[in-house]
């Protein structure tokens, strides 16, 4: 299971071929949805294939865990469009770490 830190942006995903050792062929576009609607998705600049997503959890999210589903789609051939490829994921989404606790102080200049 993977996991998302709420309230941030940092949790890739990638939609990935089947069976291993199998490719996408040219054209073939990709999209991640979830049934937590604190979950968005935007395509990582730096995958110039498309199929790698950043995760953005709200702060505001409360919820444990959230189902990821990827999907890729193919494109035609002969002008028929095969259905979309799909599977789902359970991620679990945590808190972010408290900041801790100070045990002590100290006195800086400032200026």
């Amino acid at each position: 299971m993977g996991q998302i830190q709420v309230g941030t942006s940092t949790s890739k995903f990638q939609v990935q071929p089947q069976p291993a050792g199998s490719v996408f062929p040219a054209g073939t576009t990709f999209a991640l949805s979830s049934n937590d609607p604190a979950l968005s998705f935007a395509a990582d600049p730096g995958d110039p294939t498309g199929s790698t997503f950043i995760a953005t959890d709200a702060a505001s999210d409360t919820s444990a865990s959230a189902n990821i589903a990827g999907a890729a789609q193919l494109p035609a051939v002969n002008g028929v469009t095969p259905a979309p490829l799909a599977t789902p994921v359970l991620v679990e989404t945590i808190a972010p770490a408290a900041a801790p606790v100070a045990t002590g102080a100290v006195v800086v200049q400032t200026v």
